[in-house]
């Protein structure tokens, strides 16, 4: 029986270790917008802001935003409201759509789509934060290019082989990274897929459908999501109770500072002033 020389096992064993270290750390590998939030985050604070009317009753419950307590999604390009609707009427209570009202510009609709609501918050964002001159929050973008880089840095030395050991163990292990590249591009179309129909998933699940008819008596619970929405003022939800329009209108007030930075020299607000406002428990992270 012949057996491997020396070199030739330590090549193999290499190749092995290598295989084994990189094909489950790239398959992981999720694209930023797919990610789902870390499970420490904490849980969205209550803010509890009532809307009455004759036939209905509302209370935007919280608004998660950006990174904010209760993000579920890592890198949410919207803002999500948290509302709750009860029918106080002897009918059926439609709410029928939903407009908020930002500091400037026309009201907006909420989205239905976490990819197209994404897009076009994104595409606002990049319009309207810098020309603003420095009131709205950065986003942290440049965190993003920077990983971008680092990834790209080491997978171009780990491709050419490295610059230390012997020309054939680098050939071996070449040879065994471009074996395991289907792999792990298997893995990760895998792993983006999933984490893309996690988000839709979510998404779904949490928000309120327009139309929507409530019967008497009973409360629906959901969540609108809207652009990134800096200092909103009102959120408005039409509503019909038999034969008359009963519109509740939520007052943004206490949402004055979100997405927006101090002018100079005033002391820092406290970005989860929402905490002040609060009329009754934390609001969950997953309802």
């Amino acid at each position: 029986m012949i057996s491997a020389a020396p070199s030739q096992r330590r090549h193999s064993a290499a190749s092995t270790v290598l295989l084994l270290a990189i094909v489950p750390l790239l398959a992981g590998c999720v694209t930023r917008g797919y990610k789902m939030a870390p499970k420490d985050v904490p849980p969205a604070t209550a803010l509890n802001l009532p809307a009455t009317q004759p036939a209905a009753e509302g209370t935007l419950q919280t608004v998660i935003s950006y990174k904010g307590p209760g993000s579920w999604k890592r890198e949410a390009y919207w803002d999500e409201y948290v509302i709750s609707i009860t029918n106080r009427g002897s009918g059926p209570l439609t709410i029928a759509t939903a407009a908020l009202r930002p500091a400037t510009g026309d009201p907006l609709a909420p989205g239905t789509n976490p990819w197209e609501l994404e897009k076009y918050s994104k595409k606002w964002w990049q319009s309207n934060a810098a020309r603003q001159g420095g009131t709205y929050l950065a986003l942290g973008a440049g965190a993003t290019v920077g990983a971008g880089v680092a990834y790209a840095s080491a997978m171009s030395g780990f491709m050419a082989g490295g610059t230390s050991g012997a020309a054939a163990t680098a050939g071996t292990i070449g040879a065994t990274a471009f074996v395991a590249l289907p792999l792990v591009a298997a893995g990760t179309v895998y792993a983006n897929v999933h984490s893309k129909h996690k988000v839709e998933a979510e998404f779904a699940r949490r928000r309120l459908v327009l139309p929507l008819t409530i019967a008497p008596g009973a409360t629906a619970q959901g969540s609108l999501f809207f652009r990134i929405t800096p200092a909103p003022r009102r959120l408005a939800l039409a509503c019909r109770s038999g034969d008359e329009d009963q519109n509740l209108v939520f007052d943004l007030g206490p949402l004055s500072h979100l997405h927006l930075k101090e002018p100079a020299g005033a002391p820092p607000a406290d970005r989860t002033s929402i905490a002040s406002q609060a009329q009754g428990p934390s609001v969950a992270s997953n309802q």
